[in-house]
């Protein structure tokens, strides 16, 4: 029964990491909440692997971006370039940037998490304060592709993820709505979103994964395989239906879902 209960615990965390990773609701607020009412105690091993399963789910979604970029680069440094490589290649510097934007701040912000999961109920402003930035982000104008986005732009986008570390903070929900603001078509929006999380989720694995190799022995197998599984499903969906909402100009709708959250995490939690 004790094995039969940890396979379940372990799909239904797995599944609210696949969505919440992608969809702007915050992956981190709504595993820490699923955790507790569950009373699962998952450890630091089981965590990693689902990141895991994220991070393979985003490399599967945009695989044809992922292999025009490394395709661009080859040729770059190979003094072969075709038409498109230099948008291609300012695409990897704006991405290089963000990314060593995100981790000081992320170094700071993580420091802040420490303080909002000892005090639950701040989960739930941050969910409120997710809302906000979604419902703000329906008036940006969208309209500029890669090649017109400003370095300072790819700044501010870095600098979004890096505040996402918070519980309750919704990485995507930041990073696209950021953006938006800096003129970014929609489409791009959401692409630049998940390729930045790409070296985010890959450095978060490799840290916990010195800190986690200890824990393997702990953990069920069979609920290390469900909990894979159903974050890696429910991850592909969450992109699929994630990019379309983007498109679509509808992100706003999740605030109906994020301020009740929010305000019943600040009333029980």
């Amino acid at each position: 029964m004790d094995q039969l209960k940890t396979i379940i615990d372990s799909i239904i965390i797995g599944v609210v990491q696949g969505l919440t990773e992608f969809l702007p609701i915050s992956s981190s607020g709504h595993v820490e909440l699923a955790k507790r009412l569950l009373d699962f105690d998952a450890n630091r091993f089981f965590t990693v692997l689902l990141h895991m399963a994220t991070l393979a789910a985003v490399i599967i979604v945009f695989r044809r971006k992922i292999v025009a970029l490394f395709a661009a680069l080859l040729r770059i440094l190979g003094r072969r370039r075709r038409e498109g490589d230099s948008v291609l290649g300012r695409l990897w510097l704006l991405l290089v940037v963000s990314t060593a934007v995100t981790v000081p701040v992320a170094l700071v912000f993580g420091k802040m998490d420490e303080f909002v999961l000892a005090h639950p109920k701040l989960i739930g402003v941050c969910f409120l304060f997710t809302a906000a930035v979604l419902v703000a982000s329906a008036f940006f104008k969208a309209s500029r592709g890669y090649d017109r986005l400003s370095f300072p732009a790819s700044i501010a986008i870095g600098a979004a993820q890096g505040v996402a570390v918070l519980s309750g903070v919704s990485r995507s929900g930041l990073t696209v709505s950021a953006g938006l603001a800096a003129g970014l078509e929609r489409e791009s929006a959401a692409e630049y979103s998940f390729l930045l999380a790409i070296p985010a989720i890959l450095g978060a694995f490799l840290i916990d994964l010195k800190d986690a190799a200890g824990t393997v022995a702990q953990v069920s197998l069979p609920g290390l395989a469900a909990g894979f599984v159903a974050a890696f499903a429910a991850g592909l969906l969450a992109i699929i239906l994630f990019v379309k909402l983007v498109k679509a100009g509808r992100l706003w709708l999740f605030a109906i879902y994020l301020v009740p959250a929010g305000v019943l995490t600040i009333i029980f939690i």
